[in-house]
């Protein structure tokens, strides 16, 4: 959402709304797969997330956006190996890890094009 309000690009307000979209949808799948295994989500952010919101926060114009788009390859980069490990499992946290790796890789690919100014 932070993209979508601050972006000074379209291309960045455009990023941001299919992060918001694909993240919700996201968000609510883990929700009912954890449910269904008697976990409870949790919608906390990471320390470093929290840092890079602060830092975010301060910023405005092309360098928030420089800023986004290079946090959101490095984020995106990490995901992706993250979700690999835990798709080269079995069963349903597996099967959803191998349906949301291409997401994360469109998601890192638009971040990609960005900070090279696309």
């Amino acid at each position: 959402k932070l993209a979508e309000q601050r972006g000074s690009s379209q291309g960045l307000r455009d990023f941001g709304r299919m992060l918001d979209m694909d993240h919700g949808m996201h968000k609510d799948k883990v929700a009912t797969l954890a449910s269904s295994m008697g976990e409870k989500p949790t919608d906390d952010m990471t320390a470093e997330a929290k840092l890079e919101d602060r830092k975010l926060q301060r910023l405005s114009g092309p360098k928030f956006d420089r800023e986004f788009a290079r946090y959101m390859v490095k984020d995106h980069k990490k995901d992706i190996s993250d979700y690999e490990k835990q798709a080269k499992g079995k069963g349903p946290v597996a099967d959803m890890a191998r349906d949301t790796i291409p997401i994360l890789r469109k998601h890192l690919d638009t971040a990609e094009q960005l900070t090279r100014g696309g």
